[in-house]
């Protein structure tokens, strides 16, 4: 009598869902599927994203937090990685610079006195004949406006533009940076023979103190 064939064991069932925690330093899923039309990242029940391709893998971007994996087919696995960071948002923006600004006790100011600015933006505008210049003060100043003084307050200030020249207040020596003193320090950006528009960067050795202003010259 011939044996009946060997019974074999039911193939392991892939889940349709996988719970994935993202940390503050991973901002990326890559869920791997098969046997779908689409695969999703869920939070507190909700698609974040749906990706439709029916493609192997589905990549998602998200911050910290804890969420789902879903698809209509099987998962076969997922991986967390760090990307290039997410971009902010208008309000998490300003939630960064008042958390920054928080911490160190001031913020870092451009101020311009430019002969002229453009009628509808307010935009300082220097003449483009190679000799203009305008006046731009840094101000070191607490959260309520109130410049910072004092020996903890002298910082150096490095200097950057775009275009055009940077030099001291009373000279015409070319600087790369500034000393605070009561809080401010004074240069001078001297205009280009040519019309364009350019940035001017200051910023501290602490990276939380930075500022930059943009000018004309027309």
């Amino acid at each position: 009598m011939e044996e009946p064939p060997p019974i074999q064991p039911p193939e392991p069932t892939a889940p349709a869902a996988l719970p994935v925690e993202l940390d503050a330093d991973e901002n990326t899923v890559v869920a791997r599927a098969e046997d779908h039309t689409w695969i999703a990242l869920t939070r507190n029940g909700e698609d974040v994203v749906r990706d439709l391709s029916a493609l192997p893998s589905a990549e998602f971007t998200a911050g910290p937090g804890s969420y789902e994996i879903h698809t209509d087919g099987r998962l076969r696995g997922l991986e967390t990685s760090h990307r290039a960071p997410l971009p902010l948002t208008p309000e998490e923006a300003v939630s960064a610079f008042l958390s920054d600004t928080a911490a160190t006790g001031a913020v870092l100011t451009l101020e311009v006195d430019a002969p002229s600015r453009h009628p509808a933006d307010g935009m300082p505008q220097l003449p483009a004949d190679g000799t203009a210049f305008c006046t731009i003060t840094v101000r070191k100043t607490a959260p309520d406006g109130t410049l910072r003084k004092g020996r903890g307050h002298t910082d150096q200030v490095f200097l950057r533009s775009t275009g055009g020249t940077l030099l001291g207040p009373d000279t015409d020596a070319r600087v790369a940076a500034v000393r605070l003193k009561s809080g401010r320090a004074v240069f001078r950006l001297v205009a280009e023979t040519a019309p364009r528009l350019v940035t001017v960067y200051a910023f501290a050795a602490d990276p939380r103190l930075s500022a930059e202003t943009q000018l004309e010259f027309v």
